[in-house]
């Protein structure tokens, strides 16, 4: 009898774990598509780049980043296309698995953006700034 009770407590463990572990996985998938959908809300309306933008607006400053931040854009979903240091990368295109970081240079790079008609972001321009 205590062993049919260790077996039912056992089997009650296992389905209990397997319910989580399966709960764990649909809400990360749905957590997931909810970033999804709010990045590309708020790219969709420029929110962190007209702030950006903004905090550059008074005079002498410029904006710039660094080759850390540049590997992270390449690595993420790339969302405009890229030009660094006068290499164009095609947003649809990229395979960010193939690519040679070795080549972005360390230092500074000097941030510029690309404008549609319609005030949207299109390219991203990175130049190597000298030191």
């Amino acid at each position: 009898m205590e062993q049919v009770n260790k077996f039912l407590t056992m089997g009650v463990n296992v389905i209990l774990f397997c319910m989580a572990v399966s709960l764990l996985l649909l809400g990360s998938d749905h957590i997931n598509n909810s970033i999804r959908l709010l990045k590309a809300s708020v790219f969709r309306q420029n929110v962190i780049r007209e702030q950006e933008i903004d905090n550059t607006s008074v005079k002498g400053s410029k904006l710039t980043a660094t080759k850390g931040e540049i590997i992270g854009t390449l690595l993420g979903d790339m969302e405009v296309n890229l030009v660094i240091d006068g290499t164009a990368f095609i947003k649809e295109s990229f395979h960010p698995e193939e690519f040679n970081y070795t080549i972005i240079k360390a230092g500074i790079y000097l941030k510029e953006y690309t404008f549609n008609e319609n005030g949207y972001i299109t390219e991203i321009i990175y130049t190597h700034m000298k030191e």
